[in-house]
């Protein structure tokens, strides 16, 4: 038969089979209807006997559907399809945290999801523990510091105050005074603080309560134009300034002056100052009594707006026949203020002997506290302005002051409460120092002709000793670098650059924005974790629980 018959019987039998199949359909359904008509014709026949209205209500074939049909309830959770576990497994195939669907998918041996759930919880505690780090360092205020370099601006480099006192407190020569000359031992009962009625007619000032401290050590103490013979500004090619510097009296180092320099330009040894000291060694006491020899300057470097602290870091102590170089560098410290380590802001402070605060003002404040309780009177300090208390003479400094120092436990506990009681400031300048120091000094190599001329500042020093032996230039040479060995020591005092650090503290975490990422991205690393997927936690669960419901009323 040829192909085009073929296909066209093959066509005719598909029909044919459509069309039984269509039939057959049909008369399903007619049989389906004839079987509803049966059943629902003896309720109508039943309800026609007693109410004619509600029979010709079923007359529409739609309404005897409806009637028939079980009623349909809103699900949109599809609870009566979906079970807890099948929701489960939804939600673990389109979940974005890593390795939930190789833990639950059943087709996997389970080996395979036991190794996924080790994993994953091992990852997700690791994940958990280093979240809570971040979070405890965020309520810790964990604090991270910052070191950068500053070059000054036009303003010049800031210098610091530089403050020196000569380690012999007082005199033994008390000058040409005529009281101390015609009583030698005048003296030596004010320094014991015995001194008599008769004693403070010769000097008023003994009777001044709140002024004898100061005048005494003016007395007893090395002046300054004799402890400070030469000073000189390298950059400005002049002599230094009176008004540069300040005087001040303590009881622990006696007469002690402060020299402010200005800032400079530029930095280095050709903008150094040249300070050339005196330290009179042939006035010191006794080094039996009074223990100060062998003769040395103490020094201290400070900020201008503080008080030196001799016990520092900063401050040193430098002995006779010597020539120093002293290059200083300074650093910037700036706190953050936490609830767990205050610092201090500006001049928000209550100190009530000082318009300043620093750590050494507040000390020293404190330390001064207890003295006025014990002794009722005040120490004369550095800087303070103590004007409602007088000052404790030279008598009750030896009773009271002295003792309560160096034995009093009472004053060992207030030093411990005074440390605890001042912060740092937030803002603090920091000096420190590089110290070079040349011993056999000074050699007179050159200066033969300066001497014997008397124009070297230091000459009436050295004819105060050798003039006798001036005749023989060799003894006067000797006699003149042995005298300057035993008194005289020179110190360069310059910056060593015009660049500072300044050391900046801030929070590891500001607020709790700032640890967010950290969190996010632990999880991100560990399980694949993000902010959506806390959303999809939530429908699961709001899911599951859904269900849970649906299908016990069901």
């Amino acid at each position: 038969m040829p192909l085009k018959f073929e296909r066209r019987a093959s066509r005719v039998a598909e029909k044919e089979i459509i069309q039984s199949a269509i039939n057959a359909d049909a008369k399903e359904k007619k049989t389906t209807n004839n079987n509803k008509t049966n059943k629902i014709q003896p309720i109508k026949n039943e309800l026609a006997s007693g109410d004619p209205e509600l029979a010709n209500g079923f007359n529409d074939q739609k309404g005897l559907k409806a009637s028939l049909e079980p009623e349909k309830k809103e699900d949109p959770t599809n609870c009566f399809i979906l079970t807890p576990k099948l929701v489960l497994t939804q939600w673990g195939q389109s979940t974005t945290l890593h390795g939930i669907w190789s833990v639950i998918d059943s087709e996997k041996g389970i080996l395979i999801r036991l190794l996924y759930f080790v994993c994953f919880s091992a990852f997700l505690i690791l994940c958990a523990f280093q979240s809570k780090d971040v979070i405890d360092k965020y309520l810790e205020e964990v604090k991270t510091t910052s070191i950068r370099t500053v070059t000054s601006g036009a303003e010049g480099i800031p210098r610091p105050s530089i403050t020196f006192c000569n380690r012999n407190i007082m005199r033994h020569l008390m000058g040409t005074t005529d009281a101390f000359l015609k009583d030698p031992d005048l003296f030596f009962r004010i320094r014991t603080a015995q001194y008599t009625p008769e004693d403070v007619d010769k000097l008023p000032w003994l009777a001044n309560a709140t002024d004898r401290v100061r005048k005494f050590f003016q007395v007893s103490g090395h002046q300054l134009q004799d402890l400070l013979p030469v000073c000189y500004e390298q950059i400005s090619q002049a002599k230094c300034d009176e008004k540069d510097f300040k005087m001040t009296v303590t009881y622990d180092y006696g007469l002690c002056f402060t020299y402010n320099g200005k800032n400079v330009s530029s930095s280095g040894r050709n903008s150094a100052v040249i300070l050339h000291f005196n330290l009179e060694s042939y006035e010191y006491e006794d080094g039996s009594i009074s223990g100060y020899n062998p003769p040395a300057l103490r020094l201290a470097i400070h900020d201008s707006d503080d008080i030196p602290d001799f016990n520092s870091a900063s401050a040193f102590m430098i002995s006779a026949g010597t020539s120093s170089k002293l290059g200083i560098y300074s650093k910037v410290f700036q706190r953050v203020n936490t609830t767990k380590d205050i610092c201090i802001e500006g001049n928000n402070h209550n100190l009530k002997y000082y318009n300043f605060y620093t750590m050494s003002t507040c000390l020293t404040e404190c330390f001064t506290e207890y003295i006025v309780k014990k002794c009722n009177c005040s120490e004369s300090i550095f800087g303070a302005n103590i004007t409602d208390i007088p000052n404790c003479s030279p008598q009750v400094a030896y009773v009271c002051v002295f003792p309560a120092k160096e034995s009093d436990e009472k004053y060992k506990t207030h030093q411990i409460d005074c440390a605890d009681r001042c912060k740092p400031p937030c803002i603090e300048w920091e000096y420190g120092f590089q110290l070079e120091t040349q011993y056999d000094f000074p050699r007179l190599v050159g200066l033969e002709n300066d001497f014997e001329e008397g124009t070297n500042p230091l000459s009436s020093l050295v004819d105060a000793f050798c003039a006798s032996l001036q005749p023989d230039q060799t003894a006067y040479l000797s006699c003149a670098q042995k005298t300057l060995q035993k008194n005289i020591l020179v110190v360069e005092i310059y910056m060593t650059s015009n660049r500072y650090e300044v050391v900046q503290e801030s929070l590891l975490y500001q607020d709790f924005m700032d640890i967010l990422p950290q969190i996010g991205g632990t999880l991100g690393l560990y399980v694949g974790a993000s902010l959506l997927t806390i959303l999809e936690l939530i429908e699961f669960i709001f899911r599951m629980i859904t269900c849970r419901v649906y299908s016990t009323r069901a």
